[in-house]
């Protein structure tokens, strides 16, 4: 499971930008919106990801 230090470099890396302005090839556009925003969008979404996981999922699956 990643640490904040870890989730703040990945966020830091898609506010760098993931793909073409007119793409969207993922179904939460988490990479929408200014660098801030898609770095908060990055980080909120692994966050929400792994805190809706049930126990019996573990963290790898």
């Amino acid at each position: 499971m990643p640490d904040f230090a870890l989730l703040e470099e990945l966020a830091r890396l898609a506010s760098a930008g993931v793909h073409g302005p007119a793409e969207m090839p993922f179904s939460v556009p988490w990479t929408k919106g200014s660098p801030e925003e898609a770095a908060r969008s990055v980080f909120q979404y692994v966050l929400r990801t792994f805190g809706g996981r049930q126990p019996a999922q573990g963290v790898s699956g």
